[in-house]
């Protein structure tokens, strides 16, 4: 069985698990305020960015002193995990719009996550994000990538902020 120790700051069970086939285990082993995630086996890579993405998105930081702590993990804080923020504009009311944004980084082959930030756009307060939600979905090129944002209640216009999270 391989362990993956992450800090705790909150915890959604299902949606790491929906991400990726693991075992969540909260307190014992783990100490108060850690979480670990069990799989029977070592992760392949990229099933490993995927578990990684997932915490990170949920508030989740890498533990890189702990001894359970992966040597990927342990390189992530190395380099320094960033996500980004960006405000994009619906200059038309519409469900779906793409957008692309342009990032030197992003290579063909990187892997975007995304989602709606919870900070209020320009000109918007934050609990209208309540009231537009947003899915997101990335496509990389090279030095950009392209945004497919589908507003889940109903046309939506003006300014909206996500954040990503780009794995090599």
């Amino acid at each position: 069985m391989t362990a993956y120790r992450y800090k705790l700051t909150t915890l959604d069970a299902a949606a790491i698990q929906s991400s990726v086939p693991v075992t969540v285990t909260v307190g014992p082993p783990a100490p108060v305020g850690f979480v670990d995630i069990t799989t029977a086996a070592p992760l392949a890579v990229a099933e490993k960015e995927d578990l990684d993405a997932a915490m990170l998105l949920q508030g989740y930081t890498f533990d890189s002193t702990d001894p359970v702590t992966t040597p990927a993990q342990a390189a992530n804080v190395a380099n320094g995990l960033v996500i980004t923020e960006v405000e994009i504009d619906f200059l038309t009311r519409s469900r779906t719009q793409k957008f692309t944004i342009i990032d030197a980084t992003v290579v063909a082959t990187s892997r975007i996550i995304a989602n709606q930030s919870g900070v209020a756009a320009t000109g918007r307060q934050s609990d209208e994000n309540e009231m537009d939600a947003l899915l997101i979905s990335c496509v990389p090129g090279a030095g950009q990538f392209d945004v497919y944002i589908n507003a889940l209640m109903g046309p939506v216009f003006g300014k909206y902020k996500f954040n990503y999270y780009k794995l090599a």
